[in-house]
């Protein structure tokens, strides 16, 4: 607070306590709240936190600076102070004369400091008391079962989740949802399969709707449609079972002739293949070599079996078994 002594401080009675370069606090008074925003930013160290008060002449009040930090911020920085009384006017009167006894006619305008400390400390309580009841009420507000109240105290804190995982529908029924959005994933929904679920409302036994389970998952488009929908594409073929069945009348066969007196013929495999099947027209025995001719394998005719072929060139050969065969073959059947 602010007495006689402070005047004297600055050695010059003419000159007001709010302008004093040495006094910190006191009343203040500026043309609108434009100007409170910007007349003390470059006089902080003459203000104080919850002493220094504007008044401001285009709004008819009293502002309190409370935070410093924000004197450029009207909600931030600066509130609104209630007016005065009488009745604390007169308290106040009373106290600054208790208080200084050398100054016997003292008034409340003498010590305008002390008022604004005073309605501070009153308009703290009542917020105080405001944030205290709200609180109370948010806490008691639709509270069901017992020990409800504890979770939302607990929610107030760490906040509602906002997925759940339930091993059962009974159990998920029971859980109150106390906001949304809520999902519900459940383990087990009945049929032995997990199933997700979302939460419309609030509460015990919250109404919802399922999301996604595997029947959902498997069943979204049928074999048909997948197949309808891949055979759409531009750039695909339809194979039809007209196409099937004459592909498989298609045999891989081909047939070696062998004039006499030629004995070898000479073939080239690009892939690896697999002789199921020789047989052979004034010849029963066939030979076949893989390495120019060093070794030849034999296959006894008429064949039927599996036989690999490496892929590259082979040498077939055939003995005559007379002179009197003038043209000897051979039929292979390939896988």
């Amino acid at each position: 607070m602010l007495y006689a002594g402070d005047e004297r401080k600055h050695n010059n009675p003419n000159l007001a306590y709010v302008d004093a370069e040495s006094v910190r606090g006191g009343n203040r008074v500026t043309a609108n709240l434009s100007t409170l925003l910007s007349d003390f930013t470059n006089k902080l160290d003459q203000l104080k936190e919850h002493v220094t008060r504007v008044y401001v002449r285009s709004e008819d009040k009293d502002y309190r600076l409370k935070n410093k930090a924000r004197i450029n911020d009207l909600m931030d920085g600066w509130a609104v102070v209630n007016a005065v009384s009488d009745v604390s006017d007169k308290e106040d009167k009373i106290n600054k004369v208790q208080t200084v006894s050398s100054l016997t006619q003292a008034t409340p305008t003498n010590y305008p400091s002390e008022r604004a400390v005073r309605l501070l400390h009153d308009q703290e309580i009542a917020d105080r008391n405001s944030a205290i009841s709200n609180a109370i009420n948010s806490i008691k507000d639709d509270v069901n079962p017992q020990f409800d109240t504890l979770k939302k105290i607990a929610d107030a804190f760490v906040g509602s989740p906002v997925q759940k995982s339930f091993s059962s529908l009974t159990e998920r029924n029971a859980f109150n949802v106390s906001r949304l959005p809520f999902q519900a994933f459940v383990t087990n929904d009945g049929d032995g399969k997990w199933a997700l679920y979302q939460a419309i409302s609030t509460g015990s036994s919250a109404t919802y709707v399922k999301i996604s389970d595997p029947d959902l998952l498997n069943t979204a488009l049928s074999d048909q449609q997948i197949k309808a929908a891949y055979e759409r594409n531009l750039d695909t073929n339809v194979f039809t079972n007209a196409d099937k069945e004459k592909l498989s009348g298609v045999t891989k066969d081909f047939t070696l002739s062998f004039p006499q007196p030629v004995r070898f013929y000479k073939d080239y495999f690009q892939n690896d293949v697999v002789i199921s099947e020789a047989i052979g027209d004034g010849v029963n025995l066939l030979r076949y070599s893989t390495d120019g001719g060093k070794v030849f394998e034999q296959i006894t005719l008429p064949f039927s079996g599996s036989l690999k072929i490496r892929a590259g060139w082979i040498i077939w050969r055939i003995d005559f078994p007379n002179t009197t065969v003038a043209l000897a073959a051979v039929n292979i059947k390939l896988l």
